[in-house]
């Protein structure tokens, strides 16, 4: 129970850290015009965060020592502690901006650490994807996210007047992060290195990043061009491929089933959820694990993202306020995205980093949203409004149809890495190590 836990304190933690912007308690004074930089800035902060997240995780996996990396995971949370206390004060000249990124990098080890140290064993797992994808939805919004049951509380520039990520939930994820690392401080049963250097998964982290700082941006600035819109669709589903055949054996097929659903969930824009609701996510998101679990097959996870994809596409024209459409949205996203994170066995821990950096840096179908959306100056916040850049319009179509086609591509791309790498007698052999997945 506490190892559960502490798998999903530590990834809601970290990922509200990387994603979202650093938010200071009310008696902070901050000008309006920092928030509104700080947030601008999340696609770089967000960057930052995975960047150490995939370079940590690489390294501890060589080192192969439970202890160390819980200790660099109660390392991230400290400094977190720190920045929102101590640095948050000002006394040592820091900026909320250069709070926002010491923040995503205390974020990035925090979740380097955790995800190789954690325990061999199916309800650890599950606490690690429950915690990794409700960030999304309970941990705050995203630029341009629609909320169920909307309140003033939830606009994003009230992000930087509470604290965010909550010093309770630090506090608590800190104490359970030392009682776990005693447990193991003699464990040494992490997986094996497959690569005695891992050069390969360095530059399928580079590749990843990269198009998540160029693609996004460049389609947000040129989004109503159809050879732009084509063109960038075309490279981020070749940009997961690329880093999905950098891996080793199979691996990169959970790369490409978590671009895919990435590319959906951001152009359909997740609800925001709280209290009973979150519990009810939660649960959903589980189910979708356990079910992936019976029988891991990565191409069942891929036609769900397409159905989901599908739906977004016939559902363009509803309105974001629609409490039913989503709900609808909400539940469909909760199972596919967890049945994606079950349904492709992982040798080499690290491919998990690199498969959340796909789900957390922006995805083209963002940019196309920002294109399409109207930027409000921030000092003519409207309090009515639940983002700063206001919803994107009603009859824009172009980020669900290019999040389908995104799927489309990484479909095919999974059938092309199992067309060259096929799992039969010829195969080569996966190390022998413990699965995440197994039941214990």
């Amino acid at each position: 129970m506490v190892l559960t836990a502490t798998a999903l304190a530590a990834t809601l933690l970290a990922g509200q850290a990387i994603i979202l912007p650093v938010g200071l308690p009310s008696d902070h004074e901050v000008s309006e015009a920092t928030r509104t930089v700080t947030i601008f800035a999340l696609p770089q902060s967000t960057a930052a965060g995975m960047s150490t997240a995939l370079g940590v995780s690489l390294i501890l996996a060589n080192l192969q020592r439970a202890l160390i990396a819980w200790a660099t995971s109660i390392g991230g949370t400290v400094l977190m502690l720190l920045a929102h206390t101590v640095f948050a004060k000002g006394t040592m000249g820091t900026s909320l901006t250069s709070l926002n990124y010491l923040d995503a990098i205390a974020g990035g080890l925090l979740l380097a650490g955790v995800s190789i140290g954690m325990r061999p064993g199916r309800p650890q797992f599950v606490g690690w994807v429950v915690g990794a994808l409700g960030v999304i939805t309970v941990g705050g919004s995203p630029p341009g996210t629609h909320v169920v049951n909307p309140s003033h509380a939830l606009r994003l520039v009230d992000w930087s007047t509470g604290e965010s990520p909550p010093l309770w939930l630090m506090l608590a994820t800190l104490l359970l992060l030392v009682i776990v690392a005693w447990w193991d401080r003699l464990r040494s049963d992490l997986p094996p290195l497959v690569y005695e250097l891992p050069v390969a998964p360095v530059l399928s982290c580079a590749v990843i990043v990269v198009e998540s700082m160029t693609l996004p941006d460049w389609v947000s600035h040129h989004g109503r061009s159809l050879l732009v819109i084509a063109l960038a669709v075309a490279g981020e589903a070749l940009t997961a491929l690329v880093a999905a055949l950098l891996l080793p054996g199979r691996d990169g097929a959970l790369v490409l089933v978590v671009a895919a659903v990435g590319a959906v969930g951001q152009a359909a824009q997740a609800p925001v959820v709280s209290g009973s609701a979150a519990v009810v996510f939660a649960v959903l998101v589980s189910v979708g694990v356990l079910l992936a679990l019976r029988r891991q097959n990565p191409n069942r996870a891929i036609i769900g993202v397409l159905v989901v994809a599908v739906y977004a596409v016939l559902s363009y024209r509803t309105s974001a306020d629609d409490r039913w459409h989503a709900i609808i949205q909400g539940i469909a996203l909760a199972l596919a995205g967890g049945y994606t994170f079950g349904s492709c066995r992982i040798t080499y821990r690290p491919v998990r980093v690199i498969a959340l950096a796909m789900l957390y840096t922006p995805s083209v179908t963002r940019g196309l949203r920002d294109a399409r959306r109207p930027i409000v100056d921030p000092r003519s916040l409207n309090p009515d409004k639940w983002s700063i850049a206001g919803p994107a319009p009603a009859d824009s179509f172009a980020p669900a149809v290019a999040a389908l086609v995104v799927a489309i591509g990484c479909w095919l791309g999974l059938l092309l890495l199992r067309h060259l790498r096929p799992d039969g007698p010829g195969a080569r052999k996966a190390p022998d190590v413990p699965s995440d997945e197994a039941a214990g």
